[in-house]
C-alpha cells in the first residue's frame, strides 16, 4: 500500500497536481492539510476519478484550514467520527489500521504552543 501526505495551502487551485501524483505513484491513499475548502463547497469540485474524498472542512465562511484524505475507490474503508475541528480519520478495513489526516494551529482556542 503507498500513502502519501501533503500540506497544499488551497485544494482547488493544485487538484490537477494532487491528481498526476496520485496516478503517477500508484497512491492509495494521500492526505492532504490546509485544504481551504468551506463546507459549502461540493466533492465534485475537488474530487478525483477512482478516489474517495473524505474530508474536514473549517467552520465559518473563511477559506483557511481544513484537511481531507482520498482513498481508493477500491479500498474498503470506515469512516471514524472524530470530534475536533480540522481532523479526518478512517479505518483501513482489509489492512485493520487507522489514518488520519490533521492540522493544528497554535492560535486556534484552547491550544498552547508550550511558550
Amino acid at each position: 500500500m503507498r500513502v502519501g501526505f501533503n500540506n497544499v495551502n488551497k485544494l482547488s487551485n493544485k487538484i490537477h497536481f494532487i491528481s498526476s501524483l496520485l496516478f503517477e505513484h500508484g497512491l492509495h491513499v494521500f492526505g492532504v492539510a490546509e485544504t481551504w475548502l468551506l463546507p459549502s463547497v461540493p466533492d465534485s469540485f475537488v474530487s478525483i476519478k477512482g478516489f474517495n474524498i473524505f474530508r474536514s472542512d473549517v467552520a465559518g465562511t473563511e477559506a483557511k484550514h481544513g484537511v481531507c484524505l482520498f482513498v481508493r475507490a477500491d479500498m474498503t474503508v470506515e469512516y471514524v467520527e472524530v470530534e475536533y475541528p480540522n481532523v479526518v480519520c478512517i479505518k483501513l478495513v482489509k489492512f485493520g489500521i487507522f489514518l488520519w489526516s490533521s492540522i493544528v494551529h497554535p492560535h486556534i482556542a484552547g491550544m498552547r504552543t508550550g511558550s
